[in-house]
């Protein structure tokens, strides 16, 4: 996993020190060879979402072994490549080829959160920033010892070995079909094909969700300051300040070494809106700092302004990092991660343009002056785009007590208390039908029947209101499951039938929607306040769609709701758990059957 996430910045970091020799090899500008880096960059900017859509799909084995071995594809053409061209062929190869990796680790983590229910991933997502910072140390000065060793096209030849690795240690331990539990695969929902699939993927990670499109904008910022230090500066420390390669990358190790201990130091840490303010304001320092260098600047001087720009690099893609975590959809984390990275590579795109601008024909103070004062100006926007983003305090503050998905409520020990049960709740039974029971869900439906059935008879022995809903219709608004071809139900004789399970009584108040929510277009909300109900009780299905949108209504008329955990399930276990766990605590109480049952006060005795 992390092995597979650092193949790109380490292939970053080696080629910031062989742009010079390659340049005098071939006979290249900085301008031309600045290619090399935007190549490789616009094809991991492309490759990233739809990768990570794939990887959301499948799972991460077949997008991350396929992706190792164009890597080693890439190394063979860089070593026989006979021109520029090849190099920047080989670089596209190589852009494509590391896609899958961070995707792939986001994947793994996320899983592995949702199978043991410790959703703390701080310390993994640390691991990961540290392996790249590690890398980044290595990159320069290995690209450098490479370059001494066995010219230039040793920096492509590495990656051989690196491809070689990661097939051996993917096909051995990567799990097989680990697609996301709900993803497109799962359902019955056919996906869009070809392109429209991939921008479709795109946009449906972004639509609707401010704050995950305000961090692709600061991850998009913080890469264009980075790597116009990382490029412009380095050519600058061979060119204008006359280092040799090997030297140029030893003076970036404390950089990349400060970058490790303060991504160790704070990374445990989920609050991120702290690390991206003094990450943002280092940045704006230290590239006014490079604004007065010169070609005989002092080595300490440079070492200052090189240990000063290790900070923000620990802190600020870290932060990025864990904000992208805990923001997205948790069903398309693979895709968002590697729109994480797409942004970064965007980044990376625009300082090497700007980089290839501002030198010209060669790396001289004047030029260096012209990166720096760009950097500044990226690094402020950045500052500005973090103040304005309110969103990024939630990240790291104590939330609601977690909330056991209906697998979890059948473990011993959990428990999920009930603060008041109204003197007179009613129990609304949602879609608990024939025709709605026949697709398939993500739990037991008849553990969920039978739940259902049993509070059913348990609030009918006390006297309470029991509402059995059923649906025959849908509303009639253009969805994009309609257009993307998902099935519509089949309404047949028996669709809209009620279980025999939930044993319909005379006293039952029957109700027929013909949309996800109870309320909307039937008589529930007047035959509620009729029976002086105060506290609304729901299950059935489907969690995310009927009994979600009932539970909004029923809060917005003034009900109290109560949503019973492990009496209800959807055909995604994902949406399922995203309601119970981000939505339910917001517009009531969620328990368990049995705990709801112990509530209730003893029957009236005939």
């Amino acid at each position: 996993m992390v092995l597979g996430s650092v193949l790109n910045p380490v292939n970053s970091s080696i080629i910031a020190v062989s742009l010079v020799p390659i340049g005098r090899d071939l006979g290249a500008a900085p301008a031309e060879t600045a290619w090399l880096i935007s190549s490789l960059y616009i094809a991991t900017a492309i490759g990233q979402p739809v990768v990570g859509r794939l990887v959301d799909r499948f799972g991460p084995r077949p997008p991350y072994l396929v992706g190792t071995a164009m890597v080693g594809l890439a190394g063979v053409l860089g070593m026989l490549a006979p021109g520029l061209g090849w190099l920047v062929v080989a670089r596209v190869v190589l852009g494509i080829g590391t896609c899958a990796g961070y995707p792939a680790s986001m994947h793994l983590i996320r899983r592995e959160a949702e199978r043991t229910g410790r959703d703390s991933p701080n310390g993994i997502l640390t691991t990961l920033a540290v392996a790249n910072q590690t890398v980044a140390v290595v990159g320069p000065t290995l690209g450098g010892l490479l370059i001494g060793a066995g010219g230039w096209r040793a920096t492509f030849a590495v990656n051989i070995p690196l491809s070689l690795a990661c097939l051996v240690l993917g096909s051995s331990f990567l799990p097989r079909g680990t697609g996301t539990p709900g993803g497109p695969e799962r359902t019955k929902e056919a996906p869009p094909s070809g392109a429209r699939s991939g921008v479709l993927g795109v946009l449906g990670v972004m639509r609707g969700n401010r704050p995950l499109v305000l961090t692709y904008l600061r991850m998009l910022l913080t890469a264009v300051v980075s790597y116009s230090v990382l490029y412009g500066f380095t050519q600058w420390l061979e060119e204008g300040r006359g280092l040799q390669p090997s030297q140029a990358g030893l003076l970036l190790l404390p950089m990349f070494a400060t970058a490790i201990v303060v991504s160790t130091l704070t990374g445990r840490h989920t609050a991120v809106r702290g690390k991206l303010v003094v990450g943002g304001l280092l940045q704006v320092v230290a590239a006014v700092l490079m604004l007065l260098l010169g070609g005989h600047s002092a080595i300490w001087w440079l070492v200052v302004i090189v240990l000063l720009l290790g900070v923000p690099q620990g802190l600020l893609n870290l932060a990025n990092q864990n904000a992208v975590y805990h923001q997205a959809d948790r069903e398309r984390l693979g895709a968002s991660a590697g729109l994480l990275r797409t942004f970064m590579y965007l980044g990376a795109i625009i300082a090497s343009s700007a980089t290839g601008h501002f030198l010209g024909a060669s790396a001289d103070s004047d030029g260096l002056h012209e990166i720096a004062a760009f950097a500044a100006l990226a690094a402020a926007l950045m500052l500005v785009v973090t103040v304005v983003d309110r969103s990024l305090g939630a990240i790291g503050r104590p939330g609601p007590p977690p909330v056991p998905t209906a697998d979890e409520t059948e473990e011993e020990g959990v428990c999920v208390p009930l603060s008041t049960l109204d003197e007179v709740p009613a129990l609304v039974v949602i879609d608990l039908q024939k025709g709605i029971l026949a697709t398939p869900a993500a739990h037991d439906l008849g553990e969920v029947v039978q739940r259902s059935a049993d509070l059913a008879a348990a609030f009918r022995a006390r006297g309470l209101p029991v509402v059995l809903v059923n649906v025959t219709g849908g509303a009639p608004g253009r969805t994009d499951a309609q257009q993307s071809g998902a099935p519509r139900p089949t309404f047949g004789a028996d669709f809209a039938e009620l279980v025999a399970e939930l044993d319909v009584q005379p006293e039952d108040e029957l109700v027929t929607k013909q949309t996800w929510g109870a309320f909307t277009g039937t008589s529930l909300e007047s035959f509620l306040r009729g029976r002086g109900v105060t506290q609304v009780v729901l299950t059935g299905v489907a969690t995310s769609a009927g009994v979600e949108s009932t539970a909004r209504f029923a809060h917005e008329l003034g009900f109290n709701v109560v949503l019973v955990g492990d009496a209800m399930t959807d055909r995604s276990a994902a949406a399922h758990d995203h309601s119970l766990a981000h939505v339910f605590p917001r517009i009531g109480e969620v328990t368990r059957a049995a705990e709801l049952l112990a509530a209730l006060p003893e029957p009236a005795r005939p």
